[in-house]
């Protein structure tokens, strides 16, 4: 698994075409890519990113965290007796996110417009970071 944002760029752009192609199917079946708004005890809101897969099967969990060596998951604790246990898969780093989103847009169908959206949503967070700290990190 890797471990700074470079190897993992370097990384994502090594996967095989299936690869891209079988983990785009899964967020487009399986997935969501949402933002949040949150409120922070001053009152000020802020906005968080990020793509989530819910699914039953840990095999699958397992390898969605070896072979995209980003993100997390965990198991779901709002367990009923007639339901089988629950498992989420999270990315929400803004790079990470971001290089995940990229690679798999042109494989979505689904999901592609909502996809394209928090690219660009993305992009513009980042390039706003970097002007605040060209001009205010002096």
């Amino acid at each position: 698994i890797t471990t700074n944002f470079i190897e993992r760029k370097i990384f994502i752009e090594t996967w095989l075409d299936f690869d891209i192609g079988y983990f785009a199917g899964i967020v487009d079946g399986e997935g969501c890519i949402d933002i949040t708004k949150g409120n922070r005890k001053n009152g000020k809101s802020y906005f968080t990113s990020r793509l989530h897969i819910v699914n039953t099967d840990i095999n699958l969990m397992e390898w969605l965290k070896e072979r995209i060596g980003m993100g997390s998951y965990y198991r779901e604790h709002r367990e009923r007796d007639n339901h089988k246990k629950c498992y989420t898969f999270v990315i929400s780093a803004v790079n990470d996110l971001l290089g995940i989103l990229k690679a798999i847009e042109p494989y979505l169908v689904i999901k592609k417009e909502k996809a394209q959206e928090i690219i660009k949503l993305l992009e513009d967070r980042i390039e706003w970071r970097k002007h605040l700290r060209r001009n205010y990190n002096q």
